[in-house]
């Protein structure tokens, strides 16, 4: 290691000491103790299989894995088949391999058949490469791994977040569990979790989830590469198994909990309990052993079950569970027993018989459901007793009234469209029926428990002391004893009728526990919650109900308490229960018929206004809209004017358009931009426009209903629909025309108001444009100074144009040629309309023929004239002044020509004595020649 260690012995004692301390150190640092890897050591990014190890957290010391390796350090990998259809296998350390000794590597097994593949259940003997059952205590997954404890994150995968301020922590482990995080008060929240695997052979990928969302549009998707396998879910109160079929090859599978961009303030999260990968391996190579808290009285299994209630294993591979000894209780799974709990009033339960003569009998006995030892109780069980009947008055909705003879044994519920507000006011009250213009909305109470009523449902998940809620004393309730983090749901399904409301009433003792809290959940979704440092708190609430609400929960939570100070004896209670707008029950009051809706009387349930009508509230009948009004939609409290350019009769759903209408002296047609199929693709968002009439089979909201509307967009990543508007109205002004959309989808604007909706069409005249396609002129992601409930579209076409007219044209009239002249018509520049009045064609005339001249020619003839009359004065005074230097002109001619005429005079004389010098010359030369010979 390039280590040098040199001593000097004159040294002091304490130096020698300090050296050698930081020799050791060194050592530590060079990882004597854990050659193979630190203990902060990251998976190699290569580990993409599901046998790779699990990463230490950084703040875990070397000491604690200072440990000798087992076979469950060791990982094995195939090689691809040869030409003789072999394979090897051979084995690998687990990154981040923190151990040391103990067990060497085994070597590598070769030749084996490449056909051979051990399914679920049973493993590979290596010693006869034979498939062998899994002992019972047992189980594998015939090549896989699967996830179930949640302390440490498996090498493979990892964890991202991003939200609106930029970045966030990510999926969490909780032990049984993990977690997409806190999302409390964040928006634009992202939270993914990847986990890399490679398959040889084809298999699958299974887990185990739940999701709660305030939202429809948030929620949990799952995707296998970029493909999604599991749709959002936004709402999954219980857990729900997903499986999928994986190809041979890399994975990558991604888990994604996504928050949109309303604002909100609660804690929405998606949770995973369980995650298994099969197909990693051709062959389980061993059985794993069932964990403590599980058994298998099977050979060939694939998984161990719980143990029962009451029963425990305390070690690893057992084939059948324990039962607790005398005075002890276990919860399912659990690997030791507990001593019960000493039995208190809360764990009594009272049953009341029919009351006869107006006396009945009240008996108690302890609730089976309970862990409390009956053999060792704080109280007696108490006596039976006879008590009057009296005591027990009738409840709203009911009478003792029947065909005007007092029962005084028993209540009866009023029939349909009558009410009673019980013998709470008066003694004795009779069922009454609704007079017109009134409803008696049923109602369902839910008082004096003594066993859980039709339509209830409880359960308890963690550490739990009872089984779920019970009846005791004429109350629900929870039980104490409950460990950390317990849930105990109580769950009441329903089927409303209309709008209702929900109202009860109990108690949360918390009895020094900080943990303790009581959650109320509408559809899933927490409404309210409620706690308590010490002593009890009064819980009640009164909430509406929306007319889709299907189950209401209760639920009891002990979570993150520390059990050495946090005290087990918290617990909650519900002393009674009404919920209105059911379709069972009875009458509890007499309630004036909503807007929007009629009756005549005797009825529980008024009768909806149909489209096209509208009623104020107590009304007996609907009114049909006037002209120019319509109401869209059943219920109506209200009609609304119909927008400019659209008309209706008395009593429409919808206003009528033309698409063609007139804005002072223009008129407009838009008629052919009503095309079939107008889809506007923005980034992740389809918008849908339909200039003319509302359409009903493309937009659809999230009940698969379609909307009757003129625009809507669709978003791919949020996979919601929102209305645009579903009223029109046409705008003009010095572009085009304006196409405004209203009366939309509910939105929440910047500044947290709720508000509808809308849209609007920018057309933009241009004669020289076609149809083409209109374009989104705001981005479909809103930025923080843009009103995310407003769309608005620009379109540049011709038909956004006004209607040509005669007065947009001129005519021209040709020269006479042959005794026939040409009017034409031509278009007025700049052309500003389109259609509407076609241009005459040409029209051929003779020229004595009298015509009235248009305006233009008019003009044009006095253009000309005037012309004349300005250029007449110029073109005297021109003729005088060329008479008056006219013979002076001449007079300067005729000298300039004698000029000429005398300087040729002596260019011809110089030429001629020229001509004669020449010729004198050449006889010199000539008699020369003759003298002296050539």
């Amino acid at each position: 290691w390039g280590i040098k260690i040199e001593i000097d012995f004159n040294m002091s004692p304490v130096w020698v000491a300090l050296c050698f301390l930081c020799f050791l150190c060194a050592l530590c640092h060079a990882q004597l103790f854990l050659p193979n890897a630190s203990c902060t050591a990251k998976a190699s990014v290569e580990c993409l299989d599901a046998t790779c190890g699990v990463a230490p957290p950084p703040d875990v010391s070397c000491a604690a894995y200072g440990r000798s390796c087992t076979d469950r350090d060791i990982g094995e990998a195939w090689t691809e088949c040869d030409k003789n259809q072999k394979r090897d296998l051979f084995y690998f350390w687990k990154p981040p391999a923190t151990c040391r000794g103990g067990i060497d590597l085994p070597p590598a097994v070769s030749g084996i058949p490449c056909d051979l593949v051990c399914t679920e259940g049973t493993f590979l003997h290596l010693t006869d490469l034979q498939c062998e059952a899994c002992a019972a205590g047992s189980y594998s997954l015939g090549g896989g791994r699967r996830w179930t404890e949640w302390f440490y994150w498996p090498a493979q995968m990892t964890t991202t977040c991003t939200n609106s301020t930029g970045s966030c922590p990510g999926w969490k482990l909780q032990g049984s569990s993990i977690s997409s995080g806190d999302s409390t008060d964040q928006t634009e929240y992202v939270s993914e979790l990847t986990l890399l695997v490679q398959l040889v052979r084809p298999g699958h990928i299974q887990f185990t989830y739940r999701v709660q969302s305030t939202d429809p549009s948030d929620g949990l998707q799952f995707y296998i590469g970029s493909k999604i396998s599991l749709d959002r879910q936004s709402v999954v109160g219980q857990w729900t198994q997903h499986k999928a079929p994986l190809s041979v090859g890399f994975h990558k599978l991604t888990w994604t909990y996504s928050k949109s961009l309303v604002h909100d303030v609660e804690a929405d999260e998606a949770m995973l309990s369980s995650v298994e990968v099969v197909g990693n391996s051709f062959a389980s190579l061993r059985c794993e052993l069932c964990r403590p808290g599980s058994y298998n009285n099977q050979s060939g299994s694939s998984s161990c079950l719980p143990c029962p209630r009451d029963t425990y294993t305390n070690s690893s591979g057992q084939t059948r569970c324990v039962p607790c000894p005398a005075g002890y209780y276990a919860t399912m799974g659990s690997e030791a027993c507990s001593k019960r709990p000493a039995c208190t009033v809360l764990d009594q339960i009272v049953n009341i018989s029919q009351c006869v003569n107006g006396h009945s009998n009240a008996t108690f006995h302890w609730d089976p459901n309970s862990l409390c030892d009956v053999n060792n109780s704080t109280v007696a069980l108490m006596e039976p007793r006879e008590q009057e009947c009296s005591v027990d008055l009738c409840l709203p909705g009911t009478s003792r009234i029947v065909n005007s003879t007092v029962n005084q044994d028993q209540c009866h519920t009023c029939p349909s469209g009558f009410w009673s507000p019980g013998d709470a006011l008066k003694k004795n009250s009779e069922c009454k029926p609704c007079g017109p213009g009134s409803e008696a909305p049923k109602s369902t109470i839910f008082k004096n428990f003594a066993g859980l009523p039709n339509g209830f449902e409880t359960f308890c998940e963690g550490h739990c002391a009872t089984m779920g809620w019970r009846p005791s004393g004429g109350l629900l309730n929870t039980g104490t004893g409950h460990g950390e983090d317990v849930v105990l749901s109580l769950t009441h399904m329903l089927n409303m009728t209309g709008i209702g409301a929900l109202q009860f009433s109990g108690e949360l003792v918390c009895e020094g526990s900080r943990s303790a809290r009581l959650e109320l959940s509408v559809d899933y979704i927490q409404v309210d919650s409620w706690s308590c440092q010490s002593g009890s708190a009064v819980v009640s609430a009164r909430l509406p109900l929306s007319a889709t609400t299907e189950v209401i929960e209760w639920s009891f939570v002990k979570s993150g308490m520390d059990e050495e100070t946090d005290s087990p004896n918290a617990y909650a209670k519900i002393h009674w229960i009404q919920i209105n707008g059911t379709d069972s029950g009875g009458g509890a009051a007499c309630e004036p018929c909503p807007a929007g809706s009629y009756s005549l009387g005797g009825v529980s349930k008024c009768s909806l206004c149909p489209a096209g009508t509208f009623s104020e509230p107590n009304a007996t009948s609907c009114t049909p809209c006037p002209a120019g009004f319509f109401a869209n939609a059943p219920s109506s409290k209200q009609c609304r004017p119909c927008g400019q350019g659209t008309a209706s009769d008395v009593g429409s759903s919808i206003c009528n358009s033309t698409c063609a209408f007139t804005a002072g002296n223009s008129t407009f047609d838009l008629q052919p931009l009503d095309k079939a199929d107008m889809w506007v693709i923005s980034g992740d968002d389809s918008f849908y426009l339909s200039i003319c009439k509302p359409n009903a089979k493309d937009c659809y909201g999230t009940v698969a209903e379609p909307f009757n509307t003129y625009s809507c967009r669709y978003s791919e990543s949020e996979s919601a629909v929102w209305d645009l508007g579903s009223t029109v109205s046409y705008d003009v002004n010095e572009t085009g025309v304006v196409v405004k959309f209203s009366e939309g989808s509910s939105c929440v604007n910047q500044q947290n108001e709720t508000k509808q909706i809308s849209s609007s069409v920018r057309l933009i005249c241009d004669p020289d444009a076609t149809i083409a396609m209109p374009t989104v002129s705001r981005p479909a992601a809103v930025s923080a100074v843009e009103d995310p409930c407003f769309f608005s579209f620009e379109w540049k076409t011709a038909h956004a144009c006004r209607l040509c007219t005669t007065s947009d044209m001129h005519s021209v009239v040709s020269v006479c040629r042959d005794g026939q002249r040409q009017q034409s018509f031509l278009w007025n520049e700049p052309k500003e309309c389109f259609g509407g009045a076609v241009r005459p064609a040409p029209v051929s005339m003779e020229c004595d023929v009298h015509y009235e001249a248009s305006f233009n020619q008019v003009v044009l003839v006095g253009v000309i004239v005037g012309a004349c009359v300005l250029t007449l004065p110029f073109l005297i005074f021109a003729t005088i002044q060329y008479r008056r230097y006219r013979g002076l002109y001449s007079r300067y001619e005729q000298v300039q020509q004698s000029n000429l005429d005398e300087e040729d005079s002596r260019l011809a004389e110089r030429m001629r004595l020229q001509e004669q010098e020449r010729q004198r010359q050449q006889r010199e030369e000539e008699s020369d020649e003759d003298f002296y010979g050539p």
